[in-house]
């Protein structure tokens, strides 16, 4: 321009202005105290607009309605919509649209039939169509999805409201607590007329409001529309006319009107765009109708505005200075360029104050100018921001009017709160929690910090507040001392304990956030993160307690160098942050707590604790305490917040208790009957809401008949305590009947927990049992005979069953690989199978790619051994970690088709989505394990897992038959059943058809209600063939007595091997294998099996019992010793020999250790020579089975192979040539590397090899009664009585050669010793010869010969004719 308005300050290009005045009769330069500052033409002190009534600022519509509204016809070409598209291109700028109105705007219709009502549809189009849309509003209620994610569910619809509420709500400052509206869509009035109420004026109160809206937000553009049509019936017939001849008819007059006065309206007419086909109701469209709304609104937008905004030119709202900022802060009408700010000399300050910066928010409609220190002319003057070069975002860059001026005050404090009317809350508290640092513990000479402020205004108002947390440190006399706050914390410790703290405390109803000072002391990285973690803390703290509305701030003032440092990294991205998060529906508002507190209302730090100085004098903390109270009643009531109550928990308290808990105090009339309905036939009885209005206690019948079922409760028409009360939308729960002293059943459910670090509990003293704890009460409450089952015990909690089988800190491939050992020492067969492993692949990065295909490996590995069992098989929880992350690509998505595939093969497997149950925040941000809540959840999940398929009287399909098993006695049969079954079935002899004419004679059932025992005639006949049991009607325990299917059993005798009297003693002898490396009993146990069923009555010996095979039916005697050297062995086989009964075989494997720790590897043959030699010395006639070394990889492969493999065949060929009884046994062709582990000890396969080994070379030197060697006496000696000779032999001896007939022929003593009489033991190796009285012999000796004397193998080989022992007869005493 080429001259500035009169009215303008004027300002030197080359200085700022000043205080004093200038020649120039243009300037209107501050000279007093209470300057007078001009105003733009853009601009008018009331608020509004000033515009020449000939230049309105859209077109005004040429034609006058006509005196009755006509059907239009339809809309030709409406915008069309991919709805699967995904919107492109949208604007970087929000557009904020308020739809405001009654419940057409709501989207009411039938509850939850027209989720959005026309905002879904109107949302799809904006977005699809470029616009960045924000829907605004205090609303939130009747949200809507689009294509499955939630959209913006703000707006301000009011059901059953009138065009007065809307004004009133307006004057009461409404527009306070939204962001500024580009557009206002308005249809309003439906329930004036609906309602009869003054009818005549609604027209005049619609102007009003218009009007209204107007003067609080100028730069709004109001969409006025007429009212939709309304159906014809016997009540409404002429509401429709009346309408029509009273409002439609003028609502075109009034908005033209209003525009040409310069208020920025426009109208569209909706009566013709809705059918009367399409409503609802008569009142509330249908979809169709709501659709057809949408189409009109968008139509309407689009002449106004474009994504980037209308065609008005960028106008100044207002302009704010705090003093301590230093920051003058310009709200604008619209987005504008970026480039508009590149350039400090657009932005001019009166008075001195220069410009240094200039930035802008994410919503470019907030221009923030960092000045120099205003402080000094704080409260005295009134400046002025002349700003110019500034245009909006479209593409032709509409520039500001020049030299655009807004005039502004720096305040010093916030404004002191109007008076406000004292309330009685009726016993209802308001749980305000303040949550973070310093400044809300605060210092202890300013006791109570702002809290003591707080809660004595709005105490003084007449709020009950009731402050939470865990903390009472710094209290104040006379408030509530509960708070949470924490000093001198980054804003991560905050998010890492929230659920900790949170979790302990009752619900809030509001959290005041104030975190981050501590972020800003040395620590660079912390600074650059905080606002980051910042919003991260605000969602964590939302998702952990969804209904507390969060009041979340910016950072006070401090000293410098950190008050720039805040400014440079925290506090411009707060406000969007937050808007952000609220715009994803997080229950959050925005607090300018910077504004209430000045720099000097900041104590002076010690020396060297500078960045501790941001604690406040008293005086900051009462402004402080002013800001929070601004904020709190911004947001909420004495009685909570404007959102509808909802059930925040509803359960089952005893047997004739049902206690709900809703999100808000609610209304007295919350305990009326008619509010509440329980299904399964359940009365009401009495109902009782407590003192702080939030908790309804229901007095019912008897719940105890439904404990393990569900009951659904309905609540409906329950109200808030607000003056316009807010109802609940109708709600039905679903809750279990769980009761502490249930009836249990007197038959157990077997429950297997199976599984990793997470099956143990990974801390014993915080979370004792892991999810054990929990579950095992929930499933008890339910009626559940639960019974744990595992052969481990480990981090057991009191009052459960402390069995299970975690393995902590294990891969899948272990579950896999040992599956067969942990599970086959499981003495009762699970009935349910928890599986949860995987956790520790992910943490460790393993094999994570193969983790899914080991887990379907498992799952049927499980299924084969335990084909009886149920699994029920979850995913991992998500972790917050890389691991999470893989978890999420590797595991999670797969599992449920794994599963799915499995159970479709006939596995019986079901699915759990654990993440379903346990939250994220549930687990500790540490080590992403669970925080008790998190087992709590688990428990929560593994329970209704349980009860899908298994109820407490047992699962819930038919009963089945698992196996049949005969008896050696050749007339029982043993029936397992896959559940418990009834008395009366079980024991009905008709149930039970047998073949070939065999009989049932007796059916019993065992205590266990699985197992029935049938007595038969004798099957001996079918020894070798197969038996044919016909099973029928037996039944369950369950309610719906579920009857077995009718089915013929094939079952197949075997020919039993009867054990000989005598055993075979074999010592294992050696090292870790023969220990059994991480297999319990490595091969001994599959060894001892494998002998007995080769009919040999196997009995180890040994002086050792560590690591015993599973069960109870093998020997866990040995002599193996882990990691010791070849001279350990030969040194101390003496002394273990002479404490066990003589071996009849030694199965030698040593050496390996010698190798593993390189101990003189050349002369390992001969120290192996020199073990066998020093047994054959102790134990001749013992039979040595002495072993080459297994595979060990290829490094020590090649050292055993040429000092030991090549040479121990050789070496043990010339010792047995010496008369050593003594054999070689290939061990390394049975034991294959496939079958072993990771560091080369087998696998159970690989111990099942060698077990296979070993019997291969005991039945080559020895069958079930001995081996091929004549009998020998090992040892005769007398006894105390001077009567009696024992004899041992080195082998069992047939009876025959100690029958009375021969028995003085084939034992004879000298020196006149006679035999009287024989016996022999029950091994059949000792003899105990009764003979005449020796006590004349004490102190002598004497002998006895032995002839005929016979083994018990097939070829009764004979002991050696005139076998001498001499026998010593000690003196007496």
């Amino acid at each position: 321009p080429t001259e500035l308005p009169t009215n303008v300050p004027t300002f030197s290009p080359t200085e700022l202005p000043t205080n004093e005045p200038t020649n120039s009769p243009t300037c209107v330069c501050p000279q007093t105290l209470e300057p007078t500052v001009s105003f733009s033409p853009s601009f008018s002190p009331s608020g509004r607009p000033s515009r020449s009534p000939s230049e309105p600022p859209f077109p005004i519509p040429s034609t006058s309605p006509s005196t009755s509204p006509s059907r239009s016809p339809k809309i030709s070409n409406p915008p069309t919509l991919n709805p699967t598209a995904r919107p492109t291109g949208l604007s970087d700028v929000t557009f904020r649209v308020m739809p405001l109105g009654d419940s057409i705007t709501k989207g009411h219709g039938k509850p939850g039939d027209f989720p959005g009502g026309y905002r879904k549809e109107l949302y799809r189009l904006l977005v699809n169509n470029g616009y960045n849309l924000d829907y605004i509003g205090t609303i939130s209620n009747n949200g809507f999805t689009i294509d499955g994610k939630p959209g913006d569910p703000h707006h301000q619809g009011t059901g059953g409201t009138k065009i007065q509420f809307h004004i009133d709500a307006i004057k009461k400052g409404l527009f306070n607590k939204i962001d500024y509206p580009d557009v206002i869509l308005l249809h309003l009035g439906t329930n004036d007329f609906g309602k009869n109420d003054d009818i005549e004026n609604a027209i005049h109160r619609y102007e009003e409001l218009i009007q209204l809206i107007a003067e609080k937000r100028p730069f709004s553009h109001i969409i006025a529309t007429s009212l939709i049509v309304r159906k014809f019936s016997p009540n409404s017939s002429n509401i429709d006319d009346e309408q029509n001849n009273l409002f439609n008819v003028f609502v075109e007059d009034v908005v033209n009107r209003n525009a040409a006065s310069g208020i920025r309206v426009s109208f569209l007419d909706m009566y013709p765009v809705v059918e009367r086909e399409q409503l609802e109701d008569g009142i509330h469209p249908n979809q169709a109708g709501y659709d057809a709304m949408a189409v009109a609104w968008f139509g309407a937008i689009k002449k106004i505005f474009k994504p980037y905004g209308d065609s008005n030119p960028p106008e100044i709202i207002e302009a704010t200075a705090l003093s301590g900022t230093k920051n003058v802060i310009i709200q604008m009408s619209k987005p504008v360029a970026d480039s508009s700010i590149f350039d400090e000399n657009n932005f001019k300050l009166s008075n001195g104050i220069i410009v240094r910066k200039v930035n802008i928010d994410l919503g470019r409609r907030e221009i923030t100018l960092r000045t120099n220190n205003f402080d000094p002319l704080s409260g005295k003057l009134t400046y002025a921001i002349i700003i110019d070069g500034v245009s909006d975002r479209s593409p032709s860059k509409i520039p500001m009017l020049p030299y655009s001026v807004i005039p502004f005050t720096i305040t010093s404090a916030s404004p002191t709160s109007a008076p406000t009317q004292v309330v009685n809350t009726g016993g209802s508290k308001l749980r305000i929690l303040p949550f973070g640092g310093g400044l809300i513990r605060g210092q202890t000479k300013f006791p109570g910090s702002f809290r003591k402020n707080v809660y004595n205004d709005l105490t003084d108002r007449g709020w009950s507040i009731d402050f939470v947390g865990t903390k009472d440190f710094n209290p104040a006399n006379g408030i509530d001392p509960d708070h949470e706050g924490t000093a001198d914390k980054f804003i991560k410790f905050y998010e890492q304990f929230a659920f900790f703290w949170l979790e302990q405390i009752e619900y809030p109803d509001i959290i005041l956030l104030y975190v981050g000072n501590h972020d800003f002391t040395s620590n660079q990285a912390a600074k650059e993160e905080a606002k980051d973690a910042y919003g991260r803390l605000i969602q964590r703290i939302a998702d952990i307690r969804p209904y507390a509305h969060i009041i979340a701030t910016n950072l006070l003032v401090r000293n410098e160098p950190y008050n720039t440092d805040i400014e440079d990294y925290f506090n411009p991205f707060i406000q969007d942050i937050v808007k952000e998060k609220a715009n994803n529906g997080v229950n959050v508002s925005f607090s300018n707590i910077r504004k209430y507190v000045k720099q000097n209302m900041l104590l002076t730090p010690a020396v060297g604790q500078e960045d501790q100085g941001y604690y406040l004098n008293q005086a900051g903390y009462n402004a402080m305490a002013t800001g929070w109270i601004d904020a709190i009643t911004a947001v909420s009531t004495p009685y909570g917040n404007n959102e509808r109550p909802e059930v925040l928990t509803i359960q089952v308290t005893d047997e004739n208790t049902v206690t709900i808990t809703y999100t808000k105090p609610v209304a007295n009339s919350a305990a009326n009957f008619e509010n509440y309905e329980i299904s399964s036939n359940v009365s009401i009885e009495n109902i009782v809401l407590d003192k702080e209005k939030r908790v309804i206690t229901i007095s019912t019948s008897s719940l105890l008949g439904l404990v393990g079922q569900t009951i659904d409760v309905t609540i409906k028409f329950v109200e808030d305590r607000l003056d316009i009360p807010n109802r609940i939308v109708k709600t039905l729960k679903t809750v279990d009947v769980l009761l502490d002293n249930a009836p249990l059943n007197n038959f157990d459910i077997r429950v297997l927990p199976y599984g990793d670090t997470l099956t143990v509990g990974h801390d014993e003293e915080k979370s004792p049992g892991g999810y054990r704890k929990p579950l095992y009460h929930l499933m008890r409450s339910a009626g559940y005979n639960l019974n744990f089952v595992g052969n481990k015990k480990t981090n057991p909690a009191e009052g459960i069953d402390p069995d299970h089988e975690g393995n902590a800190d294990k891969f899948i491939n272990f579950f896999e690989e040992f599956a067969d050992v942990l599970l086959s020492k499981i003495v009762d067969t699970p009935d349910v199978i928890l599986l949860h492993v995987g956790y520790k692949d992910f943490e460790k990065k393993r094999n994570v790619e193969e983790a899914i295909d080991t887990y379907d490996l498992l799952i049927r590995r499980i299924s084969t051994i335990l084909p009886s069992s149920q699994i029920i098989a979850s995913n991992l929880l998500n972790r917050e970690d890389e691991a999470g992350e893989l978890i999420k690509i590797h595991f999670n998505p797969f599992v449920p088709n794994i599963v799915r595939k499995a159970a479709s093969d006939g596995v019986r497997v079901t699915f759990l989505d654990l993440n379903s149950y346990v939250e994220s925040f549930k687990l500790d941000p540490k080590n992403q394990y669970p925080y008790p809540a998190g087992y709590d959840s688990m428990a929560q999940g593994w329970f209704h897992g349980i009860r899908q398929i298994y109820g407490p009287s047992g699962s819930l399909g038919r009963p089945e038959i698992m196996r049949i098993a005969t008896s050696k006695a050749l007339n029982i049969l043993v029936l397992t059943f896959n559940k418990a079954i009834s008395n009366a079935s079980a024991r009905n002899l008709a149930n039970y058809q047998l073949n070939n004419n065999l009989e049932v004679l007796k059916a019993v059932l065992r205590n266990d209600r699985r197992i029935v025992v049938l007595s038969t005639s004798d099957y001996r006949s079918f020894v070798g063939k197969n038996l044919r049991l016909t099973v029928s009607d037996i039944i369950d325990r369950t309610p719906d007595k579920n009857t077995i299917e009718t089915k013929q059993h094939v079952i197949k005798v075997p020919s039993y091997k009867v054990l000989p009297p005598s055993t075979i003693r074999v010592m294992p002898l050696g090292g870790e294998l023969t220990v059994g490396q991480l297999i319990p009993g490595g091969y001994r146990k599959s060894l001892f099996d494998k002998m007995r069923s080769n009919g040999y009555n196997v009995d180890f010996v040994g002086s050792r019992t560590q690591n015993p095979p599973s069960g109870n039916t093998s020997d866990k005697d040995h002599e193996g010793w882990a990691e010791k050297f070849l001279v350990f062995y030969t040194r101390n086989v003496e002394t273990w020999l002479n404490k066990i009964l003589y071996p009849d075989v030694i199965l030698l494997q040593a050496g390996l250790w010698d190798f593993k720790e390189n101990l003189q590897i050349q002369g390992i043959i001969n120290r192996y020579a020199d073990l066998i030699i020093e047994i054959a010395r102790v134990r001749p006639k013992s039979h040595i089975i002495a072993t080459n070394i297994i595979t060990q990889g290829q490094n020590l492969d090649n050292k055993i192979m040429a000092n030991f493999n090549m040479q121990v065949v050789g070496k043990i060929n010339e010792l047995a040539s010496g008369g050593i009884r003594v054999t070689f046994l290939d061990m390394r062709s049975f034991v294959t590397v496939d079958q072993l582990d990771d560091n080369f000890y087998p696998t159970q396969k690989g111990y099942n090899s060698m077990a296979d080994g070993w019997l291969q070379a005991i039945k080559e030197v020895s069958g079930p009664e001995g081996d091929g060697n004549a009998p020998e006496m090992l040892s005769s000696v007398v006894t105390d009585s001077r009567n009696i000779v024992i004899i041992t032999f080195s082998k069992p001896i047939s009876d025959a050669s100690v029958s009375q007939d021969v028995v003085k022929m084939n034992f004879v003593f000298n020196k006149g010793v006679k035999v009287i009489s024989g016996s022999l033991d029950g091994e059949k190796r000792v003899v105990s010869l009764t003979t005449s009285n020796y006590s004349g012999l004490a102190g002598l000796n004497f002998v006895v010969t032995v002839n005929g004397v016979t083994d018990r193998t097939i070829n009764k080989l004979e002991i050696s004719p005139d076998s001498k022992s001499v026998v010593k007869v000690p003196e007496i005493g």
